[in-house]
């Protein structure tokens, strides 16, 4: 199975995301992230889909039947030239004894401190998702309470 990541342009208006949903899920597509959102241009969601699929079924054949929904402007693959970001937030358990190394790691990935308790840290961390998950592996030393991962968003470079 290959990855894919579309860019999809859509008028803003109900049930358009379940529409790109069951269209990619009745292809046998195996939807990994999606994120929606305004964007600059009114009544215009900018769609970020994260999918995988047999050789038989490429983000070409994807991006064709896509295309068709009535809501939908335009789909673009993604490619190497792209930004793309994801945000974690992650409750590690800490204590007087492990606090400075927390914060030390979260410092060298830039990370953000949201919240500090008597026996646990809460840190926001955005980057590309290999960022995510180096951090991730980082401090699962710590011991992780709860690690919860938004999915893609990504814009085309020039």
């Amino acid at each position: 199975m290959k990855s894919h990541v579309l860019i999809i342009k859509a008028k803003n208006s109900h049930g358009v995301l379940g529409k790109i949903t069951n269209l990619l899920r009745r292809r046998m597509f195996n939807i990994e992230g999606m994120t929606a959102g305004y964007t600059n241009e009114k009544g215009i969601s900018h769609v970020t889909v994260a999918f995988s699929g047999d050789e038989e079924f490429n983000a070409e054949q994807a991006k064709k039947q896509l295309s068709k929904i009535i809501e939908v402007i335009s789909v673009k693959e993604l490619e190497s030239n792209s930004v793309m970001r994801e945000m974690a937030l992650i409750r590690l358990h800490c204590s007087e004894k492990t606090k400075a190394p927390i914060f030390d790691a979260a410092k060298l990935f830039e990370g953000k401190i949201i919240s500090v308790g008597d026996k646990s840290v809460v840190i926001e961390i955005t980057g590309t998702p290999r960022r995510i998950d180096q951090f991730h592996d980082l401090v699962r030393g710590y011991g992780v309470k709860e690690f919860i991962r938004s999915s893609l968003i990504a814009v085309k470079e020039d």
